[in-house]
């Protein structure tokens, strides 16, 4: 065999392998960190969470509830991811008057004791959206993210609930929930 021909299959086997590595490190990270689908035909819409979170429906007025695992036998704190829709038809709001309503409910319900981190418009799924997170005056300080978007005459809240100091370990992950989250009713 030619020296130039064993060269051309060592390199051929050697991305033949980092190939395959990439490939095993992937699945990997997928069965640490895969996501399920989760599909509300009644509420008309999907949304992707991490496997190792729980959920319930129609809970404490939200249409489903994704939960974080506990992370030792000491956390008294469930992170949660929830998903709220909305009936507006009494009273028609394209997004920006919903954005709007929805911040000064905010500042009503949590009586101005709120610090707000960021108000920006952004995208939920494929929509068009508007991004509110705050931090709460408590013990211990929570830090919530809600997104909304309105379609026709439904709103669709997605809010990340967490204490401050937890909210970013899992906030990748949410993200990931929020670029997934797709309206199926037309």
């Amino acid at each position: 065999m030619k020296r130039r021909t064993k060269k051309k299959i060592v390199i051929a086997l050697v991305a033949a392998l980092g190939v395959l590595m990439i490939a095993y490190a992937g699945l990997n990270f997928y069965q640490i960190y895969g996501y399920k689908k989760y599909v509300d035909k009644k509420a008309g819409f999907s949304v992707r969470f991490p496997n190792d979170w729980a959920y319930s429906m129609y809970k404490d007025g939200a249409n489903v509830i994704f939960y974080t695992p506990n992370e030792s036998d000491a956390d008294t704190f469930t992170e949660n991811v929830n998903i709220v829709v909305q009936d507006i038809s009494a009273e028609p709001l394209n997004l920006e008057e919903y954005t709007e309503l929805a911040i000064r409910q905010m500042e009503i319900v949590f009586e101005g004791k709120i610090e707000v981190v960021e108000s920006l418009d952004v995208r939920l799924g494929s929509r068009k959206a508007h991004k509110f997170v705050f931090l709460t005056d408590g013990k211990p300080i929570t830090k919530m993210m809600i997104i909304w978007t309105v379609k026709g005459d439904l709103a669709y809240q997605f809010t990340y609930f967490a204490q401050e100091d937890t909210f970013d370990f899992y906030y990748k992950r949410v993200e990931r929930m929020a670029a997934s989250f797709r309206i199926t009713r037309s």
